[in-house]
C-alpha cells in the first residue's frame, strides 16, 4: 500500500527567492523537506483490516525551480504571495494498482524525519523524529514564509468503494460558446434551414462551440412529437443529417439541442453532440420528463408521448468535457454533481422552459447549478413564437462559476456569445473547496451508472 499526494500541484513550496534568467522569472526553492505519513489512531481503530495493509511512506519534498512569465521585483513578488496562498497539501490513500482504499479517516500522522527549515504544525514546532495528527484544516509551515493547510484526507467509501473525490477534468483551455435562439415553426424543412443557416453564422462569428435550442425542429406539443419524430440510429434523420453536414462544414462542436426521437417503438427527447468532423459523439435522452400541474400557470406530461432516458452524458471534445442536460434535468443538481464528479467543465441544458417557470427559475437554477458544482452552465432556448401553443421563455444564457451571468438575449430570435476560460474551475475551487470539505461520513452520492461499468 501506498500514500501518496496528488501530483497535480506541489506539496508544498518554501523559502524562495526570485532569480531572472534570459528576461523570465524563476522561483528558486532553498531547501528540501524530508517528512512521513503515518496510519492514525482512529483510522486504526475504526478500519483495523485496512490499516494493517497500510505502511508508513518517507516523502522527500523537492520543488526545484519553477519558471514564470513575469519580469520585474513587483511582479515577481506578487507571483510569490500567490503561490504561497494557492497551494493546499492533499493526502489520498491508494493501494498499488491505483485504487481507492476502503475505509475513511479524520486524520494522519505526519512526523518530521529531519528538515532543513523549520516546520511548524497548527503554530507548535514539530522537532525531528516527532508525530503529530493532522486532518483538514490543519496548517502545515516550512520555513518562515510558506503556510499550506490541509486540504483533505481522501479515501474510498467504505460501504461502495466509490473514490471520495472528483475526476479531474482536462487540461483547461479557452472556448468561445455560440447559443442559438431560434423560432422554430410547424415547417420542419424551414426549421432545419434555420439551424444550419445559425450555426455558420456563429461558426463566422469565431465560436468552436454551438448550441441550439430544445424541440428545434418541431412545435414544442405531445400532439407534435410523434409526427416529428426521427429514428437517429436506423440512419432515418434529415435533422441528424444536417447537424452533422453544418458541425463539418463550419469546423464547430456542436450540441444540437434536441429533437423527438423514435427507438424501438419510443419516443425519446433526444440531444446528439458532434465533432468538428461531424463525428456523432454522445446522445443525451432526456433523464427527467416534464410532468407538471400548475393551477393558474401550466400544465404538461411529456410522459403522454415520451419516455425517459437511462444514463446522464458527459462527453470529451475539442470544446472541453461536457455533461449534457434537457430542460427538466436542470431541476435535479444530483444529475449536475455527477457530471462534475465525472470531471465536466461546462454543463449544456438546451431547454425550453415556459412563461410559468421560466420567470421565476430559469436563472435562478443556472447560477445555482453553476455555483453548487463550480462549473460553467450554458442553457439555449428557443425564442418565443406568438403563434404558437407553448410560449417559450427564451432568454438563453451563459453562468460563470462563480454563478455570474457572462450572457444573455430576450425572448427574440438571436445568437448570443461569451468566451469561457476554464482555468477558473481551479481557481474558484481552490479559493473555496466545497468539493473537498463535503461530509462523506455523513451522506454520499453514488453513480450507479460508473459503479455497474
Amino acid at each position: 500500500m501506498t500514500l501518496r499526494a496528488p501530483t497535480s500541484r506541489p506539496v508544498a513550496a518554501f523559502r524562495t527567492r526570485p532569480s531572472t534568467r534570459f528576461g523570465r522569472s524563476i522561483l528558486r526553492v532553498e531547501a528540501n523537506v524530508t517528512w512521513q505519513l503515518v496510519p492514525d489512531k482512529k483510522f486504526a481503530l475504526s478500519n483495523p483490516d485496512a490499516a494493517k495493509k497500510l505502511q508508513p511512506i518517507d516523502l522527500t519534498t523537492e520543488i526545484g525551480e519553477k519558471e514564470v512569465a513575469t519580469v520585474g521585483t513587483e511582479k515577481v513578488d506578487e507571483m510569490l504571495r500567490s503561490v504561497d496562498a494557492g497551494i493546499r497539501v492533499a493526502f489520498e490513500c491508494k493501494d498499488e494498482s491505483g485504487s481507492p482504499l476502503a475505509g475513511e479517516a479524520s486524520s494522519l500522522s505526519l512526523k518530521n524525519l529531519g528538515s532543513e527549515v523549520a516546520v511548524k504544525v497548527d503554530g507548535k514546532d514539530l522537532e525531528k523524529d516527532s508525530q503529530v495528527s493532522v486532518g483538514p484544516g490543519s496548517k502545515i509551515a516550512f520555513g518562515d514564509e510558506a503556510v499550506f493547510q490541509v486540504e483533505r484526507n481522501a479515501f474510498a467509501h467504505a460501504s461502495t468503494g466509490a473514490a471520495s473525490q472528483r475526476v479531474q477534468p482536462p487540461p483547461a483551455k479557452k472556448v468561445k460558446i455560440a447559443l442559438c435562439q431560434l423560432k422554430s415553426s410547424i415547417d420542419k424543412a424551414e426549421n432545419i434551414k434555420t439551424a444550419t443557416c445559425a450555426v455558420k453564422e456563429a461558426a463566422a462569428a469565431g465560436a468552436q462551440l454551438v448550441v441550439l435550442p430544445e424541440m428545434w425542429n418541431c412545435p414544442y406539443s405531445n400532439d407534435s412529437f410523434p409526427g416529428y419524430a426521427e429514428d437517429v440510429d436506423a440512419g432515418a434523420s434529415p435533422s441528424a443529417d444536417a447537424l452533422a453536414a453544418a458541425a463539418a462544414a463550419s469546423g464547430v462542436t456542436l450540441v444540437g439541442g434536441s429533437i423527438p426521437e423514435r427507438s424501438a417503438g419510443r419516443l425519446f427527447n433526444t440531444c446528439l453532440v458532434y465533432s468538428a468532423e461531424g463525428r456523432l459523439l454522445a446522445k443525451h435522452r432526456k433523464v427527467h420528463l416534464f410532468d407538471i400541474d400548475i393551477p393558474g400557470g401550466i400544465t404538461f406530461r411529456e410522459s403522454n408521448t415520451l419516455s425517459p432516458g437511462g444514463a446522464g452524458t458527459v462527453v470529451d471534445t475539442d470544446a472541453g468535457r461536457l455533461g449534457i442536460g434537457i430542460c427538466y434535468d436542470i431541476r435535479f443538481p444530483e444529475l449536475a454533481m455527477l457530471y462534475a464528479n465525472r470531471g465536466a467543465q461546462l454543463l449544456v441544458y438546451p431547454g425550453a422552459f415556459n412563461m410559468t417557470t421560466g420567470p421565476a427559475h430559469w436563472e435562478l437554477l443556472q447560477r445555482a447549478r453553476a455555483v453548487d458544482n463550480q462549473l460553467f452552465v450554458a442553457t439555449c432556448s428557443p425564442a418565443r413564437n406568438p403563434d404558437a401553443s407553448y410560449q417559450a421563455w427564451g432568454h438563453s444564457t451563459v453562468v460563470s462559476p462563480w454563478a455570474e451571468v457572462l450572457a444573455t438575449l430576450d425572448e427574440k430570435p438571436g445568437i448570443v456569445y461569451a468566451d469561457l476560460d476554464y482555468a477558473e474551475l481551479e481557481t474558484r475551487r481552490l479559493n473555496m473547496p466545497v468539493a473537498d470539505q463535503k461530509r462523506g461520513d455523513l451522506y454520499l452520492l453514488v453513480d450507479k451508472s460508473q459503479a455497474a461499468a
